[in-house]
């Protein structure tokens, strides 16, 4: 009984991980969009996008050992993700960077001009509300402090 595995089979296990790690590429510039998109630059949010990638990726390499070396893990084809990744990321990648950078600057703009009225008239709102809360408690201790005089005074 041989357990050998074909140059073929090789070679096609090799091109596939080499695939995967392209994606994986795809997939940290997406998730990198996302967190500067929605969360921002934060060390917390870096921490949870990068915990999420990890995940995102063992998933996906897991799966992939399963189905291309029937759940063997042999190194040369770890390597073949890690150069996959690496090619995005050096060719592809700085192109996609530039544009979903892009693309965040102005969707940033766009929000921004829609946003700000909302946020000047609630800015504005909140100063009224404040100045008429702050107001109404300085009515209300010139209150308390007449009766306490008005008692203060009784007892004398």
């Amino acid at each position: 009984m041989s357990y050998g595995v074909t140059l073929p089979q090789q070679l096609s296990a090799f091109a596939a991980f080499l695939g995967v790690g392209f994606l994986l590429g795809a997939a940290f510039e997406l998730f990198r969009f996302l967190r500067c998109l929605f969360l921002g630059e934060r060390a917390s949010s870096v921490r949870v996008q990068d915990v999420f990638f990890c995940a995102f990726s063992f998933f996906a390499l897991f799966f992939s050992f399963l189905s291309f070396s029937g759940g063997v893990f042999r190194l040369h084809l770890l390597l073949a993700a890690l150069a996959g990744f690496l090619s995005f990321r050096l060719t592809l990648g700085s192109v996609c960077r530039r544009v979903l950078d892009f693309l965040q600057r102005k969707t940033g703009l766009a929000a921004n001009r829609v946003l700000r009225p909302f946020f000047a008239f609630s800015k504005a709102a909140r100063t009224r509300i404040f100045f008429a809360l702050r107001s109404l408690l300085q009515t209300f201790c010139a209150v308390r402090r007449g009766r306490a005089a008005a008692r203060n005074i009784k007892k004398l």
